[in-house]
């Protein structure tokens, strides 16, 4: 099992959507999705799904972004999120913090249902015996490490943050092309149920962007072990912020001309393709969507056994 794991912005969020509508999710990959703020479109989303009836986990508890605060703002949302708590497609996820909210534990034990705990550290494992007391937990998940994986029983995903992210866009030009992972080939075989990442975002959560002065795309791939790889391709112009679409237009060709990418070709670079053809640009925020479709599609391919 992949659990892709998204902050909730909202082009990560149309990403898993969008997804769905085109049928390129495995049923096999159950996204997680720690929401950061109140949106049309994350509603839309957890709709989508429940109609699908393909999960999705949702974190109760976010450690980022300001959605618990806006919720408690919005009292005319707050009944109607709850009930989608309540859909058979989505499982709760509670996040060990320093201080369990004893509040949320409640809120999560009257859903009834299996949750996944995901445990930051070795200091969180101190905290799991109350926690437990609420809550039913299905699955644990952990970062890469013995220590955590010794002293936890039962099932245990693991996730880890291969994306190596960098301060600014024409810095991949140094290292176009890198590892990315190898935890879907030997998850099972170290005692894993499922594995998990952050895609091409990282785990690491910024509240505002800024205009890039190169624009890149990044893209996984499979090597021929069937290990990941992603190649970064950067605009050849990065001196300012102007002219964001030619700096796209640089970008898209080189990745048109890229080979390991064209023997599995993915709806979302179908979609690149054609914007590279048509000369047009998607936005930044489309950008980052389709990478992030292409990366869970071709995971859905590998699990589905069609790679």
């Amino acid at each position: 099992m992949y659990y892709p794991y998204l902050r909730g912005r909202q082009f990560e969020l149309i990403a898993l959507r969008e997804g769905l509508e085109q049928k390129i999710i495995s049923p096999l990959v159950v996204p997680i999705v720690e929401p950061v703020k109140v949106s049309s479109t994350l509603f839309t989303t957890i709709e989508a799904y429940n109609k699908a009836a393909h999960k999705i986990a949702i974190v109760q508890n976010p450690g980022v972004g300001n959605f618990v605060e806006e919720l408690a703002n919005k009292k005319e949302l707050i009944e109607q999120y709850r009930k989608m708590m309540a859909y058979n497609c989505v499982i709760p996820v509670y996040i060990v913090h320093e201080k369990n909210d004893m509040d949320k534990l409640r809120e999560i034990k009257e859903l009834k249902k299996d949750c996944l705990v995901q445990c930051i550290s070795t200091d969180s494992l101190s905290l799991l015996p109350e926690i437990v007391k609420y809550i039913n937990v299905s699955e644990y998940i952990v970062p890469d490490g013995t220590a955590i994986r010794r002293r936890l029983s039962g099932k245990k995903i693991l996730i880890n943050d291969h994306f190596n992210k960098l301060n600014k866009n024409a810095a991949y030009k140094e290292n176009k092309d890198e590892s990315f992972s190898e935890d879907h080939l030997f998850y099972e075989e170290e005692g894993y149920s499922g594995f998990s990442d952050y895609s091409i975002i990282g785990a690491e959560y910024v509240e505002t962007g800024f205009a890039p002065y190169a624009v890149a795309i990044h893209m996984v791939y499979f090597s021929e072990d069937k290990a990941l790889r992603v190649h970064h391709f950067v605009s050849e112009r990065d001196e300012d912020i102007e002219d964001p679409s030619g700096k796209f237009g640089e970008a898209v060709r080189e990745l048109m001309e890229f080979t390991p990418l064209k023997s599995n070709k993915t709806y979302a670079y179908c979609c690149f393709e054609q914007l590279a053809k048509a000369g047009q640009y998607p936005g930044l925020g489309s950008v980052k969507k389709l990478s992030i479709m292409h990366h869970i599609e071709l995971a859905s391919r590998f699990l589905d056994k069609k790679i």
